[in-house]
């Protein structure tokens, strides 16, 4: 079973990429980091929280490109070393996906809210008077503030607010689970270099994700960002 907790974390870690397909305000121009796989932009990362300093909001930032990047090597990593799930695991993924259908549900209703209270907003409604609304569902006065200041134009809430919202939770979900199963093949995968290399299983691991980073021709562009450590991820998948 995935916590309800995890829930509402695995779908606001993919809201990012759905904000920065449906902002306008998005900047092409300010690529961070460039591979085979695609390249990760600015848009996607950038911390917008007025209560962070510059510093803060900068280590945020570099930790969800942490995490961008860490999902290129998983990805790379499985097609190289063709990762599928078991028919098992497969089937495991499908039933847990389907057993939290309440709360895929409930966490979409959240978002959703949180995306038509941005657009009221944006098109003229005081915001003190959004807010108790909000509270209703479980929405804070701080997301709303975070929705608003990642969707600065109407046409940026529309296109939020028209988000299946839903369907991203199942997905999410289903690609949490999903991972997880990957994450534990390449373990394996690692271990085993571990014993014929002779070498620590951390050693192995740091060995093993820069050859991934290097076959994708992984770099960073941005130079006020740094490259991700190349070990810890598999610890405990």
């Amino acid at each position: 079973m995935i916590p309800r907790s995890m829930i509402a974390l695995i779908i606001s870690g993919s809201l990012p990429v759905l904000f920065a397909l449906a902002a306008d305000n998005a900047n092409p121009d300010r690529v961070i980091a460039q591979s085979e796989i695609g390249a990760v932009h600015y848009r996607v990362v950038e911390c917008i929280d007025p209560a962070l300093s510059a510093m803060e909001c900068h280590a945020r930032e570099q930790r969800q490109l942490t995490r961008r990047l860490q999902e290129q090597w998983i990805t790379a990593a499985a097609k190289t070393y063709t990762v599928v799930l078991t028919d098992e695991e497969q089937a495991m993924v499908t039933r847990q996906v389907a057993s939290e259908k309440d709360h895929f549900a409930g966490a979409a209703l959240h978002f959703h809210a949180l995306a038509v209270a941005a657009l009221e907003v944006r098109r003229g409604k005081d915001p003190g008077l959004v807010v108790p609304e909000l509270a209703k569902d479980g929405v804070t006065a701080k997301e709303l503030e975070w929705e608003l200041a990642h969707f600065p134009t109407i046409r940026d809430a529309e296109r939020a607010a028209a988000i299946d919202y839903f369907a991203t939770s199942e997905e999410s979900g289903r690609v949490y689970l999903t991972r997880r199963f990957i994450l534990q093949h390449l373990q394996t995968i690692v271990t085993k270099r571990s014993a014929n290399e002779h070498v620590s299983f951390d050693v192995a691991e740091e060995r093993f994700w820069s050859e991934i980073a290097g076959a994708i021709h992984m770099r960073i562009i941005d130079s006020a960002f740094e490259m991700p450590e190349k070990k810890g991820i598999l610890v405990n998948p």
